[in-house]
């Protein structure tokens, strides 16, 4: 029987969100919809709600969070996943830090357009797969695995795709950031929002 507080679960998620920026909203998101199916009593607010109740309610949890963090429960799944595979300050270049980050796109994911930090520089390898990608007014590209781009500081990323409709495709990002620099990407944001 899983029971998940919501106040306190909740806050932890939100403080993730806040402190590790995109990154930790997929992998709250992920953590949402391995709870939704599964929570079989939640607390909140003293109230325990068990059984069909539990999951109606985690379900709700799950389409809030996604409708907040800018993705719709539908394209959600459309997404890529990132993970953070190294992160570590580089010795010989004070205030910099280097930071791999893999980054795996089901079949016909995509990226939102997005900015990264003003201070990264980033080289993409592919690891798996074809991926899609323009980087400010370049014509589109597709990248195969073993074949590999870079991004300049400042680049705006407005297509950033698997190529294929039918296979996984996954590639390696490596940030050189500034230190201070937390959120190494920023999605566009939505025409007509503020």
């Amino acid at each position: 029987m899983t029971t998940f507080n919501i106040i306190e679960g909740s806050a932890m998620l939100l403080e993730l969100i806040s402190a590790y920026g995109r990154i930790a909203s997929v992998e709250a998101l992920a953590f949402l919809r391995w709870l939704a199916p599964s929570a079989s009593s939640i607390n909140t607010k003293g109230y325990k709600i068990t059984g069909r109740r539990a999951l109606r309610a985690a379900a709700v949890l799950l389409l809030a969070s996604e409708i907040a963090l800018g993705a719709s429960p539908a394209i959600a799944q459309d997404r890529e996943q990132v993970k953070v595979v190294f992160e570590h300050a580089l010795p010989n270049v004070e205030g910099k830090r280097l930071v791999s980050v893999l980054v795996s796109y089901p079949p016909a994911a995509k990226s939102l357009p997005h900015h990264h930090a003003a201070s990264a520089f980033i080289y993409a390898y592919v690891l798996s797969g074809a991926i899609r990608s323009q980087v400010d007014n370049d014509p589109p590209k597709v990248y195969h695995q073993g074949e590999a781009f870079y991004e300049m500081p400042g680049s705006h990323h407005t297509i950033s795709e698997n190529a294929s409709e039918t296979e996984p495709a996954s590639l390696l990002a490596v940030f050189v950031v500034d230190a201070r620099d937390n959120a190494l990407t920023t999605p566009d944001k939505a025409p007509g929002s503020r």
